[in-house]
């Protein structure tokens, strides 16, 4: 199993303290995809470490960042600013610029992990058709996986607490 993740998650870690959830702050769609990429993370670690003894891996997968449906709602000021932002954080981190690949591109490392060794990718975080190296620099852009969003404890903190949630409406 795949979750396709975003650079998003890198900004915000997800959060499983329900009080969060009901803070009665303004919701910012950016905090919310981010925290949404990053329990996708936080499920595939768990899912794998589940499943793994019946032979069900899971992994995450960064496609890498392209121009795909996602953007549709922003204006191109927003979409503008966004290239900006994540540009500036690159360089003043020292770090190459971000290239846009095209949808084929992107897709490519879902691809070669649909091909891998399921042992190799398990539980892992999948960039540009490799397992990445976990880099906790605090710029929010740089490559790597942080390793908050392959954190065990956290992953099974936000299963537990998924699981909560679906008993409470069924």
């Amino acid at each position: 199993m795949l979750t396709i993740l975003a650079v998003a998650y890198w900004t915000w870690p997800a959060d499983t303290k329900s009080e969060h959830l009901k803070s009665g702050k303004a919701y910012d769609p950016w905090v919310a995809y981010g925290r949404l990429k990053t329990a996708m993370s936080l499920f595939a670690a768990e899912f794998d470490r589940r499943h793994r003894g019946r032979g069900i891996r899971a992994a995450s997968v960064m496609p890498g960042n392209s121009l795909t449906d996602l953007p549709r709602h922003l204006s191109q000021e927003a979409l503008q600013g966004l290239f900006a932002t994540v540009g500036n954080a690159r360089a003043s981190a020292g770090l190459a610029p971000a290239k846009l690949k095209d949808i084929a591109q992107a897709a490519a490392t879902s691809v070669w992990a649909a091909a891998a060794n399921k042992d190799q990718i398990g539980g892992r975080y999948l960039e540009d058709y490799s397992v990445a190296p976990i880099e906790d620099m605090p710029n929010p852009f740089a490559d790597g996986v942080r390793s908050y969003a392959l954190d065990a404890n956290r992953a099974k903190q936000l299963w537990l607490k998924s699981e909560e949630w679906i008993a409470a409406v069924l």
